[in-house]
């Protein structure tokens, strides 16, 4: 009776380490830039929502999402680079709210680039650990938690796109990631 009894927990169990095992292969795997795809038109705004889709469980009834999307922008894009940028990005942020807060997510147009904000009303990021985020490994999550790699992977898909990161964060008022891409020419 007691296997019976365990048996959820166990499956519970190995589909995370699954999971956490996928996401360190397919982050290495663009860490290692290999991802031989090419460029295509990418609707910014729908790979927001996909992520979101996908996210939902993490983000569950605790987290409150506020949609700005001004504009529905389409940039040259490695798809699957950018759905990997908003995944972690998007589950930082969830996990940044210890209990209840608000993830706000903005797509605006600025001239010729686009601007992509998540911020997050989490524990923030102190300014010892802000100069270190996007270094490789890097990571203040516990053991098994986390690879380090998310940040890193981030600012180079962004840097290979021709765009820009930015961060604001003060621990206790949450953290903002800014993005900026090149918007496609005629778009």
């Amino acid at each position: 009776d007691y296997i019976m009894e365990d048996l959820p927990k166990l499956i519970t169990s190995c589909e995370e380490g699954a999971r956490r095992t996928k996401d360190i292969v397919l982050g290495l795997k663009v860490f290692s830039r290999s991802d031989e795809s090419k460029l295509q038109d990418y609707d910014i705004v729908q790979g927001l929502e996909n992520t979101i889709k996908l996210l939902q469980g993490e983000i569950k009834d605790r987290i409150e999402l506020v949609k700005n999307f001004e504009s529905h922008p389409i940039v040259d894009a490695y798809g699957h680079q950018l759905d990997q940028v908003f995944m972690n990005l998007i589950s930082n942020a969830a996990q940044a709210i210890s209990k209840k807060g608000t993830i706000a997510l903005s797509v605006s147009d600025k001239q010729n680039k686009v601007l992509i904000k998540i911020k997050d009303t989490g524990a923030g990021i102190s300014k010892e650990n802000l100069n270190k985020i996007f270094d490789p490994f890097y990571t203040t999550k516990a053991v098994g938690q986390g690879t380090g790699l998310g940040l890193s992977i981030t600012y180079g898909i962004i840097e290979k796109h021709g765009g820009h990161v930015e961060v604001r964060s003060e621990p206790g008022e949450g953290t903002e990631f800014t993005l900026s891409i090149p918007k496609k020419q005629n778009s």
